[in-house]
């Protein structure tokens, strides 16, 4: 199998390891400095998550995948989106690292981790940012 180097999967990484080390998409969505939905607001400048006024602290990794999915909110992203667009582009991430990740912010700002209304699983095929009405 030969590989360019347009491959974003390193041939010396098994599947589904998946290391990013070439640009990130041109297509990724860039956020704006603020994001609000009903019950959530999510300030990029100081780095800052409200959920129905009330400050909620979250890690560097799970602001950054937050900060992704509310950019692009009703959009199914894909683990390995999320990767490319939340994570260093030299970290080794796998898809159940994806999956602690959003588990772990649930808890943080669902008001009922088990039945999310923000971050809904889209089935194999990701996540994705609801608005909440």
């Amino acid at each position: 199998m030969a590989f360019s180097t347009h491959d974003y999967r390193s041939a010396a990484v098994p599947d589904p390891v998946h290391r990013v080390t070439t640009r990130r998409h041109a297509t990724l969505v860039k956020p704006p400095a603020e994001r609000r939905s009903t019950g959530l607001i999510l300030d990029a400048s100081t780095r800052q998550a409200l959920v129905h006024g009330d400050a909620v602290a979250l890690t560097g990794q799970e602001f950054e995948l937050l900060r992704v999915l509310v950019a692009g909110a009703d959009f199914v992203w894909s683990r390995e989106r999320l990767i490319e667009g939340a994570w260093r582009h030299d970290a080794y991430v796998t898809a159940a690292t994806v999956d602690a990740v959003v588990d772990s912010i649930r808890r943080k700002i669902e008001r009922d981790a088990l039945a999310p209304q923000f971050i809904v699983g889209a089935g194999e095929a990701g996540y994705r940012f609801a608005d909440v009405e």
